[in-house]
């Protein structure tokens, strides 16, 4: 596995989606994860990816859109008092 180098801002992680696509180690330091996670959810099928040999891909497109569904999902429900 690569080291994350720590140097790395979000103006550098804009650059490297402008591809259209993301490694293991961008998609992690984006959502500030451990590589580890993201494989884990990788392999169970939770996030949208592909593999080319062996290295997975993410589309930064595919990243965005699972994000706001997950930030949805989380949303609090208020309701209405009686």
């Amino acid at each position: 596995m690569t080291p994350i180098d720590p140097t790395l801002n979000q103006q550098a992680i804009i650059l490297m989606s402008k591809s259209g696509f993301l490694t293991v180690a961008e998609v992690a330091l984006q959502l500030r994860l451990h590589p580890t996670t993201v494989y884990r959810w990788l392999k169970r099928g939770d996030l949208p990816a592909f593999k080319i040999g062996d290295n997975w891909r993410v589309s930064s497109e595919a990243l965005e859109l699972w994000i706001l569904e997950r930030r949805r999902d989380q949303s609090p429900v208020f309701k209405s008092a009686p």
